[in-house]
């Protein structure tokens, strides 16, 4: 198996659920990227409550719908959102930063300095 991915792009939940599982095998950074996240904030403030309420999205664990929360989320400022007033979608997005497979995947993909 391949996982193909574009730096910041939608790659980067699969880059990070990969490293997560410790199944990451081969990449190729030369595939074209996803679109721009195209989100609002009545969609974040919907997240903001249901991350109030836990720690994941889905439960006690991180899951795979964490990294793509996550990823699309880091594309907030380049699309125009402010989620500054949000802490906990702030504080989820420190929790998964925070985790050594996605601070690899950060890393592999140039994202984040070594």
């Amino acid at each position: 198996m391949k996982l193909y991915y574009s730096p910041g792009a939608c790659s980067l939940a699969s880059h990070i659920v990969a490293r997560e599982a410790a199944a990451l095998q081969s990449l190729d950074a030369r595939t074209s990227p996803c679109r721009k996240a195209r989100g609002t904030l009545q969609n974040y403030a919907l997240l903001e409550r249901s991350l109030t309420a836990r720690q994941w999205l889905l439960g006690e664990r991180f899951s795979a719908a964490d990294a793509y929360l996550f990823t699309v989320t880091n594309w907030a400022p380049h699309v125009g959102l402010d989620i500054s007033r949000l802490p906990a979608i702030t504080a989820f997005q420190q929790r998964v930063a925070s985790r050594p497979r996605v601070q690899e995947a950060l890393i592999a993909e140039g994202l984040l300095r070594g």
